[in-house]
Protein backbone atom coordinates (compact mmCIF):
# COMPACT_ATOMS: atom_id res chain seq x y z
CA UNK A 1 0.00 0.00 0.00
CA UNK A 2 1.07 3.60 -0.58
CA UNK A 3 2.46 5.47 2.40
CA UNK A 4 0.68 8.84 2.49
CA UNK A 5 3.91 10.44 3.74
CA UNK A 6 5.52 9.75 0.37
CA UNK A 7 2.64 11.42 -1.44
CA UNK A 8 2.97 14.45 0.83
CA UNK A 9 6.69 14.52 0.10
CA UNK A 10 6.02 14.40 -3.64
CA UNK A 11 3.71 17.39 -3.25
CA UNK A 12 6.65 19.38 -1.84
CA UNK A 13 8.44 19.15 -5.18
CA UNK A 14 11.56 17.63 -6.71
CA UNK A 15 14.05 19.43 -4.47
CA UNK A 16 12.55 18.15 -1.22
CA UNK A 17 11.99 14.66 -2.61
CA UNK A 18 15.52 14.35 -3.99
CA UNK A 19 17.03 15.67 -0.76
CA UNK A 20 15.13 13.00 1.18
CA UNK A 21 16.37 10.30 -1.20
CA UNK A 22 19.94 11.52 -0.76
CA UNK A 23 19.60 11.45 3.03
CA UNK A 24 18.00 7.99 2.99
CA UNK A 25 20.01 6.07 0.37
CA UNK A 26 18.85 2.66 1.59
CA UNK A 27 15.13 3.47 1.58
CA UNK A 28 13.03 2.31 -1.35
CA UNK A 29 9.71 4.18 -1.39
CA UNK A 30 6.68 2.06 -2.17
CA UNK A 31 4.37 3.96 -4.53
CA UNK A 32 2.56 0.90 -5.84
CA UNK A 33 -0.97 1.77 -6.99
CA UNK A 34 -0.33 5.45 -6.22
CA UNK A 35 -2.67 7.91 -7.92
CA UNK A 36 -0.36 10.35 -9.73
CA UNK A 37 -2.64 11.32 -12.60
CA UNK A 38 -1.08 14.29 -14.43
CA UNK A 39 1.44 14.75 -11.59
CA UNK A 40 4.44 17.06 -12.11
CA UNK A 41 7.42 14.76 -11.48
CA UNK A 42 10.02 16.41 -13.66
CA UNK A 43 13.54 15.77 -12.37
CA UNK A 44 12.42 13.46 -9.54
CA UNK A 45 14.81 10.74 -8.38
CA UNK A 46 12.56 7.68 -8.62
CA UNK A 47 15.38 5.20 -9.12
CA UNK A 48 14.52 1.78 -7.78
CA UNK A 49 11.07 2.95 -6.62
CA UNK A 50 8.13 0.54 -6.75
CA UNK A 51 5.52 2.19 -8.99
CA UNK A 52 3.74 -0.98 -9.99
CA UNK A 53 0.07 -0.40 -10.97
CA UNK A 54 0.46 3.33 -10.30
CA UNK A 55 -1.68 5.74 -12.30
CA UNK A 56 0.72 8.00 -14.21
CA UNK A 57 -1.65 8.93 -17.02
CA UNK A 58 -0.51 12.27 -18.46
CA UNK A 59 2.19 12.70 -15.81
CA UNK A 60 5.22 14.90 -16.45
CA UNK A 61 8.32 12.75 -15.85
CA UNK A 62 10.72 14.72 -18.04
CA UNK A 63 14.35 14.14 -17.04
CA UNK A 64 13.26 11.99 -14.09
CA UNK A 65 15.54 9.21 -12.85
CA UNK A 66 13.59 5.96 -13.14
CA UNK A 67 16.59 3.65 -13.43
CA UNK A 68 15.81 0.17 -12.09
CA UNK A 69 12.30 1.33 -11.13
CA UNK A 70 9.43 -1.16 -11.05
CA UNK A 71 6.73 0.04 -13.46
CA UNK A 72 4.96 -3.29 -13.84
CA UNK A 73 1.33 -2.89 -14.82
CA UNK A 74 1.52 0.89 -14.60
CA UNK A 75 -1.11 3.10 -16.26
CA UNK A 76 1.04 5.68 -18.06
CA UNK A 77 -0.70 6.51 -21.31
CA UNK A 78 0.22 9.97 -22.63
CA UNK A 79 2.87 10.39 -19.90
CA UNK A 80 5.97 12.43 -20.76
CA UNK A 81 9.25 10.53 -20.16
CA UNK A 82 11.33 12.69 -22.52
CA UNK A 83 14.97 12.84 -21.42
CA UNK A 84 14.26 10.47 -18.50
CA UNK A 85 16.59 7.68 -17.42
CA UNK A 86 14.71 4.35 -17.47
CA UNK A 87 17.77 2.13 -17.78
CA UNK A 88 17.12 -1.24 -16.20
CA UNK A 89 13.48 -0.37 -15.47
CA UNK A 90 10.77 -3.04 -15.55
CA UNK A 91 7.92 -1.86 -17.78
CA UNK A 92 6.36 -5.29 -18.19
CA UNK A 93 2.58 -5.29 -18.44
CA UNK A 94 2.42 -1.50 -18.35
CA UNK A 95 0.28 0.73 -20.56
CA UNK A 96 2.56 3.36 -22.14
CA UNK A 97 0.40 4.04 -25.17
CA UNK A 98 0.95 7.52 -26.62
CA UNK A 99 3.70 8.19 -24.08
CA UNK A 100 6.67 10.39 -25.00
CA UNK A 101 10.08 8.69 -24.61
CA UNK A 102 12.00 11.13 -26.81
CA UNK A 103 15.73 11.21 -25.92
CA UNK A 104 15.12 8.89 -22.95
CA UNK A 105 17.60 6.24 -21.79
CA UNK A 106 15.84 2.92 -22.35
CA UNK A 107 18.78 0.54 -22.10
CA UNK A 108 18.21 -2.93 -20.59
CA UNK A 109 14.46 -2.38 -20.23
CA UNK A 110 12.08 -5.25 -19.56
CA UNK A 111 8.99 -4.70 -21.69
CA UNK A 112 7.27 -8.07 -21.82
CA UNK A 113 3.55 -7.56 -22.35
CA UNK A 114 3.89 -3.77 -22.27
CA UNK A 115 1.88 -1.56 -24.61
CA UNK A 116 3.89 1.16 -26.35
CA UNK A 117 1.37 1.66 -29.12
CA UNK A 118 1.66 5.16 -30.60
CA UNK A 119 4.53 6.00 -28.23
CA UNK A 120 7.23 8.47 -29.37
CA UNK A 121 10.86 7.32 -29.30
CA UNK A 122 12.62 10.09 -31.22
CA UNK A 123 16.32 10.05 -30.27
CA UNK A 124 15.80 7.52 -27.46
CA UNK A 125 18.70 5.26 -26.47
CA UNK A 126 17.65 1.60 -26.78
CA UNK A 127 19.40 -1.71 -26.39
CA UNK A 128 19.14 -5.14 -24.77
CA UNK A 129 15.38 -5.05 -24.41
CA UNK A 130 13.28 -7.93 -23.13
CA UNK A 131 10.09 -8.16 -25.22
CA UNK A 132 7.65 -10.89 -26.14
CA UNK A 133 4.84 -11.40 -28.62
CA UNK A 134 2.47 -9.50 -26.33
CA UNK A 135 4.61 -6.34 -26.39
CA UNK A 136 2.56 -3.84 -28.42
CA UNK A 137 4.73 -1.68 -30.71
CA UNK A 138 2.08 -0.48 -33.13
CA UNK A 139 2.52 2.92 -34.78
CA UNK A 140 5.71 3.85 -32.95
CA UNK A 141 6.86 7.41 -33.62
CA UNK A 142 10.54 8.24 -34.11
CA UNK A 143 12.62 8.91 -37.20
CA UNK A 144 15.81 7.75 -35.46
CA UNK A 145 17.08 6.19 -32.21
CA UNK A 146 20.45 5.33 -30.67
CA UNK A 147 21.87 1.94 -29.75
CA UNK A 148 25.00 0.97 -27.86
CA UNK A 149 26.08 -0.06 -24.40
CA UNK A 150 26.54 3.41 -22.91
CA UNK A 151 24.46 6.54 -22.90
CA UNK A 152 26.97 8.74 -24.71
CA UNK A 153 30.31 7.20 -25.65
CA UNK A 154 30.13 4.76 -28.52
CA UNK A 155 26.41 5.01 -29.12
CA UNK A 156 25.28 4.60 -32.69
CA UNK A 157 22.52 6.38 -34.58
CA UNK A 158 19.93 4.09 -36.16
CA UNK A 159 19.51 4.40 -39.06
CA UNK A 160 22.95 5.95 -39.49
CA UNK A 161 21.45 8.41 -41.93
CA UNK A 162 17.94 9.23 -43.05
CA UNK A 163 14.90 8.13 -41.07
CA UNK A 164 12.89 5.04 -40.23
CA UNK A 165 9.98 4.48 -42.54
CA UNK A 166 6.55 3.71 -41.03
CA UNK A 167 6.66 0.34 -39.30
CA UNK A 168 10.44 -0.05 -39.50
CA UNK A 169 11.16 1.09 -35.94
CA UNK A 170 8.99 -1.65 -34.42
CA UNK A 171 10.70 -4.28 -36.56
CA UNK A 172 14.11 -2.95 -35.52
CA UNK A 173 13.21 -3.10 -31.81
CA UNK A 174 12.00 -6.69 -32.16
CA UNK A 175 15.46 -7.57 -33.45
CA UNK A 176 17.41 -5.93 -30.61
CA UNK A 177 19.55 -8.47 -28.75
CA UNK A 178 18.16 -9.65 -25.42
CA UNK A 179 19.98 -9.60 -22.13
CA UNK A 180 21.44 -12.80 -20.79
CA UNK A 181 19.05 -14.17 -18.11
CA UNK A 182 21.61 -13.60 -15.34
CA UNK A 183 21.70 -9.89 -16.15
CA UNK A 184 17.99 -9.41 -15.54
CA UNK A 185 16.96 -8.27 -12.08
CA UNK A 186 14.39 -10.49 -10.28
CA UNK A 187 10.77 -9.50 -10.58
CA UNK A 188 9.22 -7.58 -7.72
CA UNK A 189 7.19 -9.56 -5.20
CA UNK A 190 4.31 -7.31 -6.23
CA UNK A 191 3.72 -9.54 -9.24
CA UNK A 192 2.97 -12.45 -6.95
CA UNK A 193 -0.07 -10.64 -5.57
CA UNK A 194 -1.66 -9.37 -8.76
CA UNK A 195 -3.80 -10.90 -11.45
CA UNK A 196 -3.43 -11.00 -15.19
CA UNK A 197 -0.43 -9.47 -16.98
CA UNK A 198 -1.02 -7.49 -20.13
CA UNK A 199 -0.80 -10.07 -22.87
CA UNK A 200 0.28 -12.79 -20.47
CA UNK A 201 -1.21 -16.19 -21.27
CA UNK A 202 -0.64 -17.49 -17.78
CA UNK A 203 -3.13 -19.99 -16.43
CA UNK A 204 -4.62 -19.46 -12.99
CA UNK A 205 -2.93 -21.38 -10.20
CA UNK A 206 -5.44 -23.93 -9.01
CA UNK A 207 -3.44 -26.19 -6.74
CA UNK A 208 -5.45 -27.07 -3.66
CA UNK A 209 -8.34 -29.14 -2.38
CA UNK A 210 -11.65 -29.03 -4.21
CA UNK A 211 -14.53 -30.08 -2.01
CA UNK A 212 -16.70 -31.40 -4.83
CA UNK A 213 -17.46 -30.72 -8.46
CA UNK A 214 -19.86 -31.97 -11.07
CA UNK A 215 -18.43 -33.18 -14.37
CA UNK A 216 -21.04 -34.57 -16.74
CA UNK A 217 -23.48 -34.41 -13.81
CA UNK A 218 -21.34 -36.75 -11.68
CA UNK A 219 -20.29 -35.69 -8.20
CA UNK A 220 -16.62 -36.40 -7.51
CA UNK A 221 -15.42 -37.08 -3.97
CA UNK A 222 -13.49 -34.54 -1.93
CA UNK A 223 -9.74 -34.42 -1.73
CA UNK A 224 -9.05 -34.24 -5.46
CA UNK A 225 -6.14 -31.99 -6.40
CA UNK A 226 -6.80 -29.41 -9.10
CA UNK A 227 -3.84 -28.59 -11.31
CA UNK A 228 -3.51 -26.34 -14.35
CA UNK A 229 -2.20 -27.62 -17.64
CA UNK A 230 1.30 -26.09 -17.44
CA UNK A 231 3.40 -25.56 -14.35
CA UNK A 232 5.62 -23.14 -16.27
CA UNK A 233 2.63 -20.98 -17.12
CA UNK A 234 1.44 -21.05 -13.53
CA UNK A 235 4.81 -19.85 -12.28
CA UNK A 236 4.46 -16.57 -14.14
CA UNK A 237 3.38 -13.72 -11.90
CA UNK A 238 0.41 -11.82 -13.24
CA UNK A 239 -0.45 -8.11 -13.18
CA UNK A 240 -3.60 -6.05 -12.77
CA UNK A 241 -3.91 -5.55 -16.52
CA UNK A 242 -4.78 -7.89 -19.35
CA UNK A 243 -5.30 -7.90 -23.09
CA UNK A 244 -5.90 -11.64 -23.43
CA UNK A 245 -7.38 -14.18 -21.04
CA UNK A 246 -5.66 -17.37 -19.94
CA UNK A 247 -6.93 -20.58 -21.45
CA UNK A 248 -9.32 -22.46 -19.19
CA UNK A 249 -7.45 -25.28 -17.45
CA UNK A 250 -8.22 -28.53 -19.24
CA UNK A 251 -6.91 -30.84 -16.53
CA UNK A 252 -8.31 -29.03 -13.51
CA UNK A 253 -11.25 -30.04 -11.38
CA UNK A 254 -14.28 -27.81 -11.71
CA UNK A 255 -17.26 -27.01 -9.54
CA UNK A 256 -20.61 -26.50 -11.24
CA UNK A 257 -23.21 -24.56 -9.26
CA UNK A 258 -26.95 -25.15 -9.53
CA UNK A 259 -27.28 -22.07 -11.76
CA UNK A 260 -24.70 -23.64 -14.12
CA UNK A 261 -21.91 -21.20 -13.23
CA UNK A 262 -18.61 -23.08 -13.30
CA UNK A 263 -15.79 -22.21 -10.94
CA UNK A 264 -12.14 -23.20 -11.43
CA UNK A 265 -10.25 -22.96 -8.17
CA UNK A 266 -10.20 -23.81 -4.52
CA UNK A 267 -13.47 -23.72 -2.58
CA UNK A 268 -14.28 -23.29 1.09
CA UNK A 269 -17.84 -24.07 2.18
CA UNK A 270 -18.97 -23.89 -1.43
CA UNK A 271 -17.54 -20.41 -2.02
CA UNK A 272 -14.36 -19.35 -3.83
CA UNK A 273 -11.47 -19.39 -1.36
CA UNK A 274 -9.28 -16.35 -0.90
CA UNK A 275 -6.87 -16.18 -3.80
CA UNK A 276 -7.18 -16.48 -7.55
CA UNK A 277 -9.80 -18.31 -9.55
CA UNK A 278 -11.99 -18.29 -12.65
CA UNK A 279 -15.79 -18.11 -12.74
CA UNK A 280 -17.58 -18.75 -16.02
CA UNK A 281 -21.27 -17.84 -15.87
CA UNK A 282 -24.07 -19.50 -17.80
CA UNK A 283 -24.62 -16.20 -19.63
CA UNK A 284 -21.13 -16.38 -21.10
CA UNK A 285 -19.76 -13.64 -18.84
CA UNK A 286 -16.47 -14.52 -17.18
CA UNK A 287 -14.32 -13.36 -14.26
CA UNK A 288 -10.60 -14.11 -13.92
CA UNK A 289 -9.06 -12.80 -10.76
CA UNK A 290 -8.74 -12.56 -7.04
CA UNK A 291 -11.35 -13.40 -4.40
CA UNK A 292 -11.73 -12.47 -0.74
CA UNK A 293 -14.55 -13.65 1.51
CA UNK A 294 -16.18 -15.35 -1.46
CA UNK A 295 -16.39 -12.14 -3.48
CA UNK A 296 -14.40 -10.56 -6.31
CA UNK A 297 -11.79 -8.48 -4.46
CA UNK A 298 -8.33 -7.45 -5.61
CA UNK A 299 -7.15 -7.49 -9.20
CA UNK A 300 -9.18 -9.09 -11.94
CA UNK A 301 -10.67 -9.09 -15.40
CA UNK A 302 -14.42 -9.25 -16.06
CA UNK A 303 -15.43 -9.93 -19.66
CA UNK A 304 -18.99 -9.59 -20.88
CA UNK A 305 -20.50 -11.71 -23.62
CA UNK A 306 -21.36 -8.50 -25.53
CA UNK A 307 -17.65 -7.70 -25.96
CA UNK A 308 -17.18 -5.25 -23.10
CA UNK A 309 -14.54 -5.75 -20.42
CA UNK A 310 -13.16 -4.33 -17.21
CA UNK A 311 -9.56 -4.84 -16.11
CA UNK A 312 -8.45 -3.55 -12.74
CA UNK A 313 -9.32 -3.50 -9.06
CA UNK A 314 -12.42 -4.99 -7.42
CA UNK A 315 -13.97 -4.71 -3.98
CA UNK A 316 -16.96 -6.71 -2.75
CA UNK A 317 -17.83 -7.87 -6.29
CA UNK A 318 -17.76 -4.34 -7.77
CA UNK A 319 -15.40 -2.29 -9.92
CA UNK A 320 -13.57 -0.25 -7.29
CA UNK A 321 -10.19 1.45 -7.55
CA UNK A 322 -8.06 1.84 -10.66
CA UNK A 323 -9.19 0.14 -13.84
CA UNK A 324 -9.75 0.12 -17.57
CA UNK A 325 -13.30 -0.12 -18.92
CA UNK A 326 -13.43 -1.04 -22.61
CA UNK A 327 -16.54 -0.88 -24.81
CA UNK A 328 -17.27 -3.12 -27.75
CA UNK A 329 -16.55 -0.30 -30.23
CA UNK A 330 -13.00 0.24 -28.90
CA UNK A 331 -13.75 3.29 -26.72
CA UNK A 332 -12.22 2.95 -23.27
CA UNK A 333 -12.03 4.70 -19.92
CA UNK A 334 -8.87 4.61 -17.79
CA UNK A 335 -9.05 5.87 -14.25
CA UNK A 336 -10.90 5.55 -10.97
CA UNK A 337 -14.03 3.49 -10.25
CA UNK A 338 -16.47 3.13 -7.38
CA UNK A 339 -19.61 1.02 -7.20
CA UNK A 340 -19.26 -0.22 -10.80
CA UNK A 341 -19.15 3.34 -12.12
CA UNK A 342 -16.46 5.71 -13.34
CA UNK A 343 -15.91 7.86 -10.28
CA UNK A 344 -12.99 10.21 -9.64
CA UNK A 345 -10.16 11.19 -11.95
CA UNK A 346 -10.14 9.50 -15.32
CA UNK A 347 -9.74 9.72 -19.08
CA UNK A 348 -12.19 8.52 -21.73
CA UNK A 349 -10.32 7.61 -24.91
CA UNK A 350 -12.32 7.26 -28.10
CA UNK A 351 -11.42 4.58 -30.64
CA UNK A 352 -10.12 7.31 -32.97
CA UNK A 353 -7.55 8.40 -30.35
CA UNK A 354 -9.26 11.59 -29.15
CA UNK A 355 -9.97 11.83 -25.44
CA UNK A 356 -11.64 13.72 -22.61
CA UNK A 357 -10.28 13.89 -19.06
CA UNK A 358 -11.53 15.18 -15.77
CA UNK A 359 -13.51 14.27 -12.69
CA UNK A 360 -16.28 11.69 -13.06
CA UNK A 361 -19.36 11.34 -10.85
CA UNK A 362 -21.79 8.41 -11.07
CA UNK A 363 -20.51 7.45 -14.49
CA UNK A 364 -20.59 10.90 -16.07
CA UNK A 365 -17.90 13.49 -16.77
CA UNK A 366 -18.42 16.66 -14.76
CA UNK A 367 -19.61 19.65 -16.82
CA UNK A 368 -20.16 17.36 -19.79
CA UNK A 369 -22.85 14.98 -21.03
CA UNK A 370 -20.37 12.18 -21.70
CA UNK A 371 -21.38 8.87 -20.11
CA UNK A 372 -18.68 6.37 -19.26
CA UNK A 373 -21.09 3.41 -19.21
CA UNK A 374 -22.57 4.15 -22.65
CA UNK A 375 -25.62 2.13 -21.63
CA UNK A 376 -26.83 0.08 -18.69
CA UNK A 377 -24.21 -1.87 -16.79
CA UNK A 378 -25.46 -5.05 -15.18
CA UNK A 379 -22.77 -6.81 -13.17
CA UNK A 380 -23.60 -10.15 -11.55
CA UNK A 381 -22.83 -11.13 -8.00
CA UNK A 382 -20.07 -13.65 -7.35
CA UNK A 383 -22.28 -16.67 -8.03
CA UNK A 384 -24.91 -15.24 -10.38
CA UNK A 385 -24.24 -14.06 -13.88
Amino acid sequence: MVDIDFLDLIAEGAESWNRWRTNHPDAQPDLSAAYLFGQALEGFDLSGVNLSRACLIGANLRKANLSAACLQGVYASSADFSGADLSGADLSGGNFSEANFSHANLLTVQAQGASLANARLEGAHLGYWQTDLATALDNLGGSYIYTGDTKSAGRQRQPWKGAFQPGELAVFIRQLPDLEPAAIAPKSDTRQRLLVGLGTAAAIALTGTIFAFRENDAIISTGEQATAASADELARSPDCQASTLPTLPVDANRYRYENDAIYYGKLIDGQPADGRGIMVYASGNRYDGEYANGQRSGCGTFTFINGRSYVGQFEADQFSGQGIWTLENGDRYIGEFKGNQCSGQGTFIYADGSSKSGVWTQGKLSNDDLSCDQGDLSLPSSLNG
